[in-house]
């Protein structure tokens, strides 16, 4: 240790400053500093000027709170990835939606995805339906699929339904064109199958989604078995009864909407 003098100038006594030292402070860059750099509460990042004899204190920016984060520090939220965050992460309202549904006396299932198949009546007045293939890459790749994913922070597994019909087919959904609906649920997903009047507005999955209805060739290449024409980019339409009978969909989201279907006899 280095202070044996008696004139020692270190406000700390740390014992590291040499005899006749000030102790100085790294961070804010304090020549005669009162605190350890471990104990400094200036930030840098928040462009507070600072005199040379004095430590700018900062004043703690948390708006949560939450006393886990540093002096002049922001919360951060994990799930909206928000860096000045005014909730915690347990609290935010993006986290997706966990509605309990009971399914049995003593087995309850939290609803947290969605998928909607729509029906429509063509011009022949067969039940005609819409799909789309799965990205060759995803699990059940190169397979005929209908739309869905994951409920957002303050939908319903409707409102969720018709919002990734919009994104990943721009299959425009109007509550007026509906004719029948059917809603039932499989483990944490909510299916709906929508019977519409007349062909919906189809215009192809936005940018951001077109990734996911991708296939590696084009779905009539890959099924020349089954009948179906291309009504947008990558989105397809074909007769129902077709679907049902052909059993490409095996494995994939789609069957237990096509189980459905069969069941409701909504096929014949």
């Amino acid at each position: 240790m280095f202070n044996t003098n008696s004139q020692v100038l270190c406000k700390l006594n740390c014992g590291w400053c040499p005899p006749g030292q000030r102790h100085r402070c790294r961070l804010c860059k304090n020549p005669d500093s009162d605190h350890f750099t471990r104990n400094c509460t200036f930030v840098p990042a928040l462009n507070v000027s600072v005199t040379p004899a004095l430590c700018v204190s900062v004043t703690p920016r948390c708006k949560v709170n939450c006393g886990l984060c540093r002096s002049g520090h922001s919360h951060y939220c994990h799930v909206c990835r928000d860096h000045d965050s005014d909730h915690r992460s347990a609290d935010c309202p993006s986290k997706p939606v966990v509605v309990p549904v009971s399914v049995s006396s003593s087995v309850s299932v939290a609803v947290r995805f969605t998928s909607v198949t729509v029906l429509f009546y063509g011009t022949k007045g067969e039940l005609d339906t819409l799909v789309a293939g799965r990205n060759a890459n995803l699990s059940c790749g190169n397979r005929v699929v209908t739309f869905g994913g994951a409920i957002d922070g303050g939908e319903t597994p409707y409102e969720a339904a018709c919002r990734e019909a919009l994104e990943e087919g721009g299959i425009v959904i109007k509550d007026s064109d509906i004719t029948n609906k059917f809603v039932w649920q499989e483990g944490p997903v909510v299916h709906h199958i929508l019977i519409l009047k007349r062909m919906p507005i189809v215009s192809g999955p936005d940018a951001r989604h077109a990734w996911e209805v991708r296939t590696s060739v084009p779905l009539d290449r890959l099924y020349p078995k089954l009948v179906m024409q291309k009504v947008a980019k990558y989105i397809w339409s074909t007769s129902v009864s077709d679907l049902i009978s052909s059993n490409i969909w095996v494995g994939s989201l789609i069957e237990v909407v096509c189980r459905k279907i069969k069941h409701l006899n909504l096929h014949v």
